[in-house]
């Protein structure tokens, strides 16, 4: 059986579980619109599921998603996260596919813009069981399969193509109030995973990830932070190298990416109660997010300290598809040095 098999089956297990007795789900869709010269219009729909009606402390939820272009690109997912028996397990997975165009900019100092497709296949679980109040332990899986079916003459692709597979341990420390719209406490994620030859991987590499993000009450809003360091260790293809767009909205998502990566961002969380008289459907629905975010990019760790930062900042707006649960629609507009990005998604940052 093939690692994406294996993944999947497990990702279906984890589904299959269900939700504890007593407990309702929530759904929120909404609509996708867009249009860009490389895809054409773009139209789908996403949908999410929170399961309610316990006195649990982390929430369930359920993300999936279906969008299409005219010129025959699609995209399509499938996003679980789930607290079971009295949040003591969590399973977290994606299972994904993507036909995309997308642009390469090289890593460290880019050179001239080459542009592609891909087309992806993406398995990804996590299992973590609570060993303390507070403190999980677990294992990480990953299967990626891309193949590049229309390029740049002059940018060759058929040296990155093949399996990428990875499994690891990893190990988090979750004082937060919520798993969907945290107020106060903070969370530390540790992971290393190794994608050996042992896997069919041609490019074999290690991966490491250290994530710590705290939350605090500010008046009647929310003041958030992260910080997170990216390594790659061996030789990871480029689409597999920590990238600066995951963490830094004013920039696209493949423009800065290189071997390791360190950023950190704050955000101000504030809701906007508006008139009883704008109707349930906006009175208690809207919101205002402020946001700074720094990284930096080095092909060994030990170079960050002195590498570029490349800055993004900027005000975004949020509109909650389900209130109570503080599921939010967010459009933020960051300014980056290479001018202005807006990215309208379902769903916090962090």
């Amino acid at each position: 059986m093939s690692p994406s098999a294996v993944l999947c089956t497990l990702l279906a297990v984890c589904l299959c579980a269900g939700p504890a007795p007593g407990r309702d789900i929530r759904w929120a869709p909404f609509p996708v619109l867009a249009y860009t010269p490389e895809t054409g219009a773009i139209g789908g729909a996403f949908l999410q599921g929170v399961l309610t009606g316990d006195s649990l402390q982390r929430e369930s939820q359920l993300a999936g998603w279906l969008t299409a272009s005219t010129r025959r690109q699609a995209e399509a997912g499938l996003r679980p996260e789930l607290w079971l028996d009295h949040d003591r397990w969590v399973l977290q997975g994606e299972l994904g596919y993507q036909n995309w165009p997308a642009t390469w900019f090289g890593a460290g100092d880019p050179p001239e813009e080459a542009s592609y497709t891909v087309e992806r296949l993406k398995t990804e679980l996590q299992v973590r069981r609570r060993l303390a109040p507070g403190l999980f332990a677990g294992f990480y899986g990953m299967h990626v399969r891309e193949s590049f079916i229309d390029w740049d003459p002059e940018f060759p692709l058929s040296a990155q193509e093949g399996p990428d597979t990875g499994l690891g341990v990893e190990a988090a420390l979750d004082t937060r109030d919520g798993s969907i719209w945290p107020t106060r406490g903070g969370y530390l994620l540790g992971r290393a995973a190794r994608h050996g030859a042992w896997a069919g991987n041609a490019r074999p590499y290690t991966r490491w990830l250290l994530d710590l993000r705290g939350y605090r009450p500010a008046g009647p809003g929310v003041l958030a932070g992260q910080a997170a360091l990216e390594g790659r260790g061996g030789r990871p293809g480029f689409r597999a190298l920590p990238r600066l767009g995951e963490y830094l909205r004013a920039y696209e998502d493949l423009r800065f990416l290189d071997s390791w990566l360190l950023a950190g961002r704050l955000e101000w969380r504030q809701p906007v109660p508006l008139p009883t008289w704008t109707g349930p459907w906006l009175a208690r629905r809207c919101g205002l997010v402020a946001f700074v975010e720094l990284g930096a990019l080095a092909d060994e760790p030990g170079r960050l300290a002195g590498a570029p930062w490349q800055r993004s900042l900027g005000l975004g707006g949020r509109y909650a598809l389900l209130p109570d649960q503080h599921v939010n629609v967010r459009a933020d507009l960051a300014l980056g040095s290479e001018g202005l990005a807006l990215r309208i998604k379902v769903g916090e940052e962090f």
